[in-house]
């Protein structure tokens, strides 16, 4: 048969097979393709534990398995010594370092870097986790200003140079900022730009990163001044891409101003709704009125200085676009703490901080159904505690700012606050299974 006759075939079948379903109006099920369970991660975990510049911080690491596999250098490649204790790794930390992790560590190694300075540029309590190299990052909330210092701090762990670009966008909207594109981030190298040369922002901004070569991790770094002096430095760590719904867990209770920055990245307006999850029930804190509106491409500032007790709590905004978000959290004294949308823990996390500080461990819960949380010792040992999160409620434990989360049922985000010193928080990290097994892919061009 030649071509054109089996086109004419294919063709005719075709159409009898469109014929028969207008006449019949039954369509025969797709066969369906059983998914594929999840497979072990092999390879090598690389994290970037950063740590600004010229100043040196506390690092405290864990991970699901055995840390024998775990390595520790400084960017360029000198070895950072170390010390194990009941299953946590702790260091000091000259300055950033690359957290590497094989074997059965790979995928679940979590750290988090601490630091508490009392003067200087970087003054303030602050607590970061080792952040992964990406592609792409959000960073909200960054502020400029007579009083304040926005900066993005660029990291390239790699071998190979990584070129980035910015997109800025605050409540005017997307802005077209100088020297924001085709930034060169060498290998092994931290890169710092400063946006206060950039652009004189409206209100608070968000920074889009985006590599075209390469990967880098991506920070932002707020300084803030009172009279002439820097009062606090806290790092912005990326949240969830934009999405309709997100939770910013571990907002500090007590005295000071709270700023929540959102960013619509969409062409359309976006009404977002603000609760809290209080230790009883959901509240609308006092500060929202309504819904709050995010303009297409820009961003918006809410302020919620009253209606937050000494509990600490989590927020939960919900919109109409998709949106981020992240919480300023500031003292009377002028610290600030940095609360950044996060993802539900999974099936187990860690809080982990420097052993020497007190921590608060909040859970909560932004679904419909109870979660049942034991919590342990970071080691895993020990018979813990068992607590009940009802839904729409925040938790809070007190502790050495260390512990082990394990999710029997339900959902929960958590973070670890720290107070002495100042004020920080961080959210939990996920080390459970889910961390270490990853499903195939699959390839719809082969079905």
């Amino acid at each position: 048969m030649s071509h054109a006759g089996r086109r004419l075939v294919l063709l005719g079948a075709a159409l009898s097979g469109v014929l028969l379903v207008a006449v019949l109006g039954v369509v025969l099920p797709a066969e369906q393709v059983p998914s594929r369970p999840p497979v072990p991660v092999s390879g090598t975990t690389q994290l970037v534990c950063p740590v600004p510049e010229d100043e040196e911080a506390d690092l405290a690491v864990t991970a699901a398995g055995p840390l024998d596999g775990v390595g520790l250098t400084t960017l360029d490649g000198a070895p950072v010594p170390t010390e194990e204790t009941d299953g946590v790794l702790t260091a000091r930390l000259p300055g950033t370092a690359v957290l590497t992790a094989e074997g059965d560590a790979a995928g679940s190694v979590a750290g988090v870097v601490t630091r508490a300075g009392d003067g200087g540029a970087d003054p303030g309590l602050t607590q970061v986790a080792c952040q992964p190299a990406g592609a792409t990052s959000w960073l909200v909330g960054l502020r400029g200003g007579e009083d304040q210092q926005a900066a993005v701090v660029l990291t390239n762990p790699d071998e190979r140079q990584a070129v980035v670009n910015l997109t800025v966008r605050d409540e005017e909207g997307l802005r077209q900022v100088p020297g924001s594109r085709d930034l060169a981030v060498a290998p092994r190298s931290t890169v710092v730009v400063d946006l206060g040369p950039l652009l004189t922002p409206a209100g608070a901004m968000a920074v889009q990163v985006q590599t075209t070569t390469g990967r880098v991790t991506a920070l932002g770094r707020q300084r803030s001044f009172r009279d002439g002096t820097a009062t606090s430095s806290e790092w912005l760590t990326g949240t969830p891409e934009p999405a309709t719904s997100a939770v910013l867990p571990g907002v500090p209770g007590g005295d000071g101003p709270r700023r929540l920055v959102l960013v619509n990245p969409g062409e359309r307006r976006a009404q977002v709704r603000v609760e809290a999850l209080g230790a009883a029930a959901p509240f609308v804190p006092a500060g929202v009125e309504g819904e709050v509106d995010v303009p297409p491409g820009g961003t918006a500032t809410v302020t919620l200085d009253e209606g937050f007790s000494e509990d600490a709590t989590a927020l939960r905004v919900t919109g109409s676009q998709p949106v981020a978000a992240t919480l300023l959290a500031g003292t009377p004294d002028g610290d600030l703490a940095v609360v950044p949308g996060a993802g539900p823990v999974g099936d187990s996390a860690v809080g982990v901080a420097a052993s020497d500080r007190d921590g608060l461990l909040v859970l909560s819960n932004a679904g419909d159904v109870p979660a049942v949380v034991q919590v342990l010792p970071l080691s895993g040992q020990g018979a813990g505690e068992q607590v009940t999160v009802a839904p729409g409620t925040s938790l809070s434990l007190t502790g050495e700012g260390l512990g082990r989360v394990e999710v029997t049922s339900g959902a929960v985000h958590g973070a670890v606050v720290l107070r002495r010193d100042g004020l920080s928080t961080a959210p939990l990290l996920p080390t459970g299974a889910e961390q270490r097994l990853r499903a195939p892919l699959e390839d719809p061009h082969l079905w």
